[in-house]
């Protein structure tokens, strides 16, 4: 898992929850949808292939909302977290880290942060 807890660990949590649920129940329906028209068409030559599709279109669908839905509540998260560290980053360069040539940035996301030396003479 995640490196960081709280909020967007929780989202994350019920993003993978929610994809487990869908593929267990795909693989259960497909199992279900193959399994039913071949016991009933045995002695016959043609197969109905509507309720295999049906169902694989069904799971494609409810995994790309369930997808874009977490993921746009993720990103919201994201931002939040980036903009914050970039007014730390900000202030702690205002009063320290300019003095002494070394300047802090705020990384992917708010994911990491980046230091650089900008005067190496200072350093």
């Amino acid at each position: 898992m995640l490196p960081f807890h709280g909020e967007m660990a929780k989202k994350l949590q019920l993003k993978w929850l929610i994809f487990g649920l869908l593929f267990i129940g795909f693989l259960i329906f497909a199992f279900l949808s193959g399994l039913i028209p071949a016991l009933r068409t045995q002695n016959r030559k043609q197969t109905k292939w509507f309720w295999p599709v049906f169902i694989l279109a069904i799971y494609f669908t409810g995994f790309f909302i369930a997808n874009h839905y977490v993921n746009k509540r993720l990103s919201v998260y994201y931002r939040m977290g980036h903009f914050a560290l970039a007014v730390l980053c900000r202030a702690e360069n205002n009063r320290l880290y300019l003095k002494h040539g070394i300047e802090m940035r705020p990384g992917y996301n708010g994911l990491y942060v980046t230091f650089e030396i900008i005067k190496e003479e200072l350093v």
